[in-house]
């Protein structure tokens, strides 16, 4: 997502995607970040801690490397805050408009795949471990999904189309 509320789609997003409710499922994702102007806020809140730091700590090499160095670690916690915060009203975008939500979980089950064996510790992340993510979202989704399952957001062959279509 990006500033002023456009979402630019990768070509290696949809090779990742296999379904178009995975698809939707990030496309959500990024829909919440813009809605809840997520990036606006940490730009404000950035630069206000920066202020803040510099005046507590000082300005000189010493006072500014510590300053910088608790600043980014308060940005990646808000980071991870948002994070959660975008999967969770993601979630009701794809409820709302009658989209398997099933499908978010299940890319981000992929990336769990890729990611095995290079985890980062959380507090040095922007992002809430995977894991955690897809079994936030997975007790979420079992308590808002209803007993029928949503209908398919677009057939076989129109993905298949729109897939080839991009590269």
């Amino acid at each position: 997502a990006l500033p002023g509320g456009r979402i630019v789609i990768m070509g290696g997003l949809l090779a990742a995607a296999a379904s178009p409710e995975e698809l939707a499922g990030v496309l959500a994702h990024e829909t919440a970040h813009i809605i809840r102007r997520h990036a606006t806020r940490a730009m404000i809140k950035n630069t206000s801690t920066a202020l803040l730091l510099q005046m507590l700590l000082g300005n000189d090499n010493l006072g500014g490397l510590a300053a910088g160095g608790l600043q980014t670690l308060a940005q990646l916690r808000y980071s991870r805050d948002n994070e959660q915060e975008a999967d969770r009203r993601g979630l009701e975008l794809l409820v709302a408009a009658g989209i398997d939500p099933r499908g978010m979980v299940d890319f981000l089950a992929h990336l769990d795949e890729q990611e095995r064996g290079f985890a980062i510790p959380a507090y040095l992340s922007t992002h809430p471990a995977t894991a955690d993510r897809i079994h936030a979202l997975e007790q979420a989704i079992a308590i808002r999904l209803r007993k029928n399952d949503p209908p398919v957001v677009i057939g076989e062959e129109e993905w298949s189309k729109l897939k080839g279509g991009c590269r």
